[in-house]
């Protein structure tokens, strides 16, 4: 396997016992204050010089795009940021692979061991708002506080090799399909991984089920810490709500089954997808729901900043 953007593992305990002895809790990041996150997840672009600001129009209308890389932080970012820390590290809880009841969990058969003592500790959280409010924007950021790949060769004198990936982050199909869904995982998982293993499932004529079990022994394999479903509305769009139904159905059982935290991601048209079915809607709200507007208060912070960031856009005279 190639060691494509590996971070080594580097464990350092917590300090809390749930947490501590558990190599895929002890290798990630810190847990952060509010005031790291606040510097770690802030981006603002590079102000341009007085030569970048004398060149002719057209090219400085070139610059003003690194706006679109602007992230201000706000409480709804300390909010996901402090929820994401505790769905990947609760969800890990209790799928300590130095425990026998994991090992066995983790097996091709075991969905079909009764009593195999896995227990599924996997939370999931949702974050709903308009198109364009930043949705996407926040969580790649709080994600890419984590490495999405941990390489893991021993702990604690123990051999212990493994390939850990933290975040998985996925776009369901613009027309909600179950095999568009499928196809989606596995050249996500591919990317990730950086080889080209996976994207052939989705081409080789497999049924949709197997598929559905490949991912989900996939997802306990490589002890896949949080998948994030980006898009949740497209499934709205599905052919006559078969494909949705299934697939609402395959996610409960991957976080109860396969022990998967799960994120969902979209806009107000994914809301009637939980409405329907009581243990969807339960399990949507899961460690809690963030819902993206646009405050009065994150309003008025945008006209200050625009008003204020004429160097920034590389106009000329700046604003005043």
């Amino acid at each position: 396997m190639s060691d494509f953007g590996f971070a080594p593992a580097d464990y350092i305990p917590t300090g809390m016992p749930q947490y501590d002895g558990n190599p895929l809790i002890e290798c990630l990041p810190k847990i952060l204050s509010d005031v790291d996150v606040v510097r770690r997840v802030g981006n603002s672009p590079t102000r341009p010089n007085e030569a970048e600001r004398a060149l002719d129009p057209k090219l400085r209308g070139h610059g003003v795009n690194r706006l679109k890389d602007v992230v201000v932080p706000f409480e709804i970012h300390l909010r996901l940021e402090d929820l994401f820390s505790q769905l990947i590290r609760y969800g890990y809880t209790g799928r300590n692979p130095l425990h026998a009841s994991s090992v066995r969990h983790r097996l091709p058969s075991s969905a079909e061991i009764k009593g195999h003592g896995f227990m599924s500790t996997a939370e999931t959280m949702t974050l709903i708002g308009l198109s364009g409010m930043g949705k996407t924007t926040a969580l790649n950021a709080i994600a890419k506080l984590y490495p999405q790949v941990i390489s893991h060769s021993k702990y604690k004198q123990q051999i212990f090799i493994e390939t850990q990936v933290v975040w998985l982050k996925i776009e369901c199909p613009h027309d909600g399909s179950l095999r568009g869904f499928c196809a989606a995982f596995f050249s996500s998982l591919d990317a990730a991984l950086g080889i080209e293993k996976y994207s052939k499932m989705s081409t080789t004529g497999r049924s949709i089920s197997v598929m559905l079990q490949n991912i989900s022994q996939l997802c306990k394999t490589y002890f896949i810490g949080a998948l994030i479903i980006d898009e949740m509305q497209h499934l709205c769009s599905s052919r006559g709500g078969q494909d949705r139904d299934k697939l609402l159905n395959f996610f409960v059982t991957l976080s109860n089954d396969a022990g998967i935290p799960l994120v969902y991601v979209g806009t107000n048209a994914m809301l009637p997808l939980f409405s329907g079915v009581l243990r969807n809607a339960r399990r949507a709200a899961g460690m809690g729901q963030s819902l993206l507007t646009g405050s009065p208060r994150m309003i008025r912070f945008g006209r200050i900043w625009c008003h204020s960031s004429g160097p920034t856009t590389g106009l000329k005279p700046p604003l005043r």
